[in-house]
């Protein structure tokens, strides 16, 4: 883990703590970052996963075949360039999310059946080509593209983000307002009703 602000906690085998700037991950793990907090996920390839304030991420499989699941919030990827026989796989609820060494957010929304049949997923394209498959078959998403097309647009929301990178869209509004500083007891009341909503 680097790039950690606010509120990080990590699920690792039946244990929760807090996540601080090098904080290793392993199969299996979870990383959630309550409203107020950030974490950048950073693997040996180059690859970065930024993940957003009440996201949730687990890290399902490590070595040629990468495999995230995103359950909650939102998380962009900067993935390195893949070599031959290695894959990068970002899945959600209702979709997985393949890339060969790109840019892009993968989000989840409350369901809408105007848009995409009612899917919780949503994919923003910067860089290169994602593949994203759900039980309605697999589309291309290029550079400046969404998926599903013809959702809404939701305005970005400040947060980290380097000079070279534009800033992620954010899906939904949070289910409980951002406090302006925490303490240890907002964060295990927020980490409660997370764990709830999971």
């Amino acid at each position: 883990a680097s790039d950690v602000s606010g509120g990080v906690l990590l699920l690792s085998r039946g244990s929760t703590g807090p996540v601080f700037n090098g904080t290793p991950l392993r199969e299996g793990d979870h990383l959630l970052a309550l409203l107020d907090g950030h974490a950048t996920i950073a693997l040996a390839t180059g690859t970065r996963l930024s993940v957003e304030g009440g996201g949730d991420v687990a890290l399902l499989s490590q070595g040629s075949t990468q495999i995230f699941a995103l359950g909650a919030g939102g998380v962009r990827a900067d993935v390195a360039k893949l070599h031959p026989g290695e894959r990068f796989v970002i899945r959600t609820s209702d979709a997985e999310v393949e890339v060969r060494g790109t840019s892009f957010r993968v989000g989840t929304a409350a369901p809408d059946p105007k848009c995409g049949n009612g899917t919780t997923t949503r994919v923003d394209v910067y860089e290169g080509v994602v593949t994203v498959r759900d039980p309605a078959g697999q589309a291309a998403v290029h550079p400046g593209e969404s998926w599903p097309a013809g959702c809404d647009a939701v305005p970005a929301a400040p947060g980290p983000a380097s000079a070279s990178r534009k800033p992620a869209p954010v899906i939904g509004p949070p289910a409980h307002p951002v406090a302006a500083s925490s303490d240890l007891a907002i964060q295990n009341d927020l980490f409660e009703d997370a764990m709830q909503a999971r």
